[in-house]
């Protein structure tokens, strides 16, 4: 929605490209749009940030989370001044919390994402780009410290093997959607004849495998029966 308000705009999906040799972006606006996971960007996400030069007139970035970002955008600003560029403007668009350990996601559909008004929040935030507006996130000392506090929880606790924790059921009809988006590759077939679905260990824990499957096959193991339809 953000590029049909801006002519000559090409989409690049940072899973593909972070597998290539790009090591340097320019134009006259770059912008980043990506999850909020545990308060911060997810790992892929911080990769493609630290190995890639970015050079631009102006430079945007928007953060996408169900709720609260803590000092995330603050963190992402000073991060990029570290690397050597200024990311201009931030903004933070509330959407679907759509973390399953924690969240109904019919629930979160129905009663809490009209709440959020994400089509006029959108709306301003495209605005303040095209009028080219700069802005400095601010962040209190306790953000800090509850964000700092989660990202070293987020560290123990990621470790690539999150998707051991999945279950396929007897609905899997092999159709390969989860292998398709898994945006780290971490699923594939065992092999080509019974075509088993199997999980290696790079998880980022998205679960974009879960919310994409047409067959509602894949599943949390200890998610609670409350969100299962």
């Amino acid at each position: 929605m953000i590029a049909n308000n801006f002519s000559n705009v090409k989409l690049i999906s940072i899973p593909q490209v972070i597998v290539k040799t790009i090591k340097e972006y320019q134009d006259e606006i770059i912008g980043f749009v990506f999850p909020i996971y545990g308060y911060a960007p997810p790992k892929m996400v911080n990769n493609f940030l630290k190995k890639t030069k970015f050079k631009a007139e102006y430079i945007f970035a928007i953060e996408t989370c169900g709720g609260t970002i803590l000092s995330s955008l603050y963190n992402l600003q000073q991060q990029a001044l570290h690397l050597g560029y200024h990311i201009d403007y931030v903004a933070h668009l509330a959407m679907v919390s759509n973390y399953l350990p924690k969240f109904d996601i019919n629930y979160e559909i129905k009663e809490r994402l009209p709440k959020k008004n994400v089509k006029t929040n959108l709306d301003n935030i495209i605005s303040d780009i095209k009028n080219f507006k700069h802005n400095k996130a601010e962040v209190s000392n306790k953000d800090r410290f509850i964000t700092f506090l989660v990202k070293i929880g987020s560290k123990l606790v990621m470790n690539g093997k999150q998707a051991q924790n999945y279950i396929i059921d007897n609905k899997c009809n092999k159709c390969a959607t989860c292998i398709k988006v898994c945006p780290v590759y971490n699923i594939s077939f065992k092999d080509n004849i019974n075509k088993e679905i199997i999980f290696s260990n790079k998880c980022e824990y998205c679960m974009a495998c879960i919310h994409l499957c047409f067959e509602n096959a894949l599943h949390l193991k200890m998610r609670n029966q409350q969100y299962d339809d």
